[in-house]
């Protein structure tokens, strides 16, 4: 596992190493109708020319019950 002072260490970076005006999409489970990916993208094509790092992140449901 890393350690967290890496993980700070990494980010602080974070503003010198990537380029200004970089577009990031971070995509989770709130994204599982069909319907709302298409209205996303047309919504990210409208505002954005391009993307430059795009993040799938998997989802969980919480039903409120135990584990």
């Amino acid at each position: 596992m890393v350690a967290l002072q890496q993980i700070r260490s990494s980010n602080s970076q974070i503003g010198a190493a990537l380029p200004p005006g970089l577009v990031a999409v971070f995509i989770g489970a709130d994204l599982s109708l069909l319907r709302s990916v298409d209205e996303v993208c047309r919504e990210i094509k409208e505002k954005e020319s391009a993307i430059n790092l795009l993040f799938l992140t998997t989802g969980s449901a919480i039903t409120g019950k135990g584990v």
